[in-house]
């Protein structure tokens, strides 16, 4: 199985924002019933918001399937800001947690 965790954004002059993005493969396919939460944390590792669930968009072409929260809200001042995903697999008993640094 293999997690590719990543973000969109944030673009230049725009709202200051991320839009988390995770595929999930197993087999060469793309997972489609896994839960995936995600949230934003302040550089001391505070939450920043409630934890926000993903829709899962099914492949297009060539694309994996992938799951995305929609934008989250960065801060105004210019200090590191996480994004923590937390995925629950199928038939998996554990949480799986990673965090993706998003640099300011």
């Amino acid at each position: 199985m293999t997690i590719s965790l990543g973000y969109r954004g944030p673009a230049e002059g725009g709202e200051r924002g991320v839009e988390p993005i995770a595929t999930i493969i197993r087999d060469g396919q793309s997972v489609a019933n896994a839960m995936v939460f995600c949230s934003l944390l302040s550089a001391d590792d505070q939450a920043m918001g409630d934890e926000a669930a993903t829709l899962y968009e099914p492949p297009a072409g060539k694309e994996p399937g992938l799951y995305t929260a929609g934008k989250l809200k960065l801060p105004d001042e210019g200090s590191r800001c996480t994004v923590r995903f937390r995925i629950v697999l199928p038939e998996s008993e554990q949480d799986w947690l990673r965090d993706v640094e998003i640099p300011l």
